[in-house]
């Protein structure tokens, strides 16, 4: 029964090392000093970011209702954003072609994706819900164009 838990013990090393080799390499020969997952990523949060910086309620209007609403979903989800490239900074080489940067960045990566795939869920579930509240609210401007048409 020793022999079954120390072959799984080793191959679960050998596994781990060949995630932060293989992590390393990407990060190594990568652009970007990242790999490619956390470089996606990050563009797409940017994006999401600036996004959500055009829904603030303008001083013409009533901040009550729909528009705060809309308001507070884009503040929440720009302060996710935020924490959420901070942390992709983090999983990035400060120095280009360095194989021991690029290695610590791999171990970083691995240690941190709960941690980024929590964020990224999160960011996820603001997301939705700003689109849904943007349906709804097109729905009350545009209700003729949101009313099924009839099967001919």
């Amino acid at each position: 029964m020793e022999a079954v838990g120390f072959a799984s013990a080793i191959l679960t090393f050998v596994e781990f090392s060949a995630k932060i080799i293989a992590g390393s390499y990407e990060v190594y020969s990568s652009a970007t000093g990242t790999t490619d997952e956390n470089a996606d990523l990050r563009r797409v949060t940017e994006d999401l970011q600036l996004l959500t910086q055009r829904l603030t309620v303008p001083g013409n209007v009533d901040p009550t209702g729909e528009n705060a609403i809309l308001a507070e979903l884009g503040k929440n989800c720009r302060e996710i954003s935020s924490d959420l490239i901070a942390m992709l900074k983090t999983l990035q080489t400060q120095k280009s072609n360095s194989k021991t940067e690029s290695l610590r960045v791999a171990l970083r990566s691995l240690r941190k994706r709960k941690d980024v795939e929590s964020l990224e869920k999160r960011l996820g579930l603001y997301r939705r819900q700003i689109i849904d509240r943007m349906i709804v609210m097109m729905r009350s401007v545009y209700p003729e164009s949101f009313v099924p048409s009839a099967a001919t």
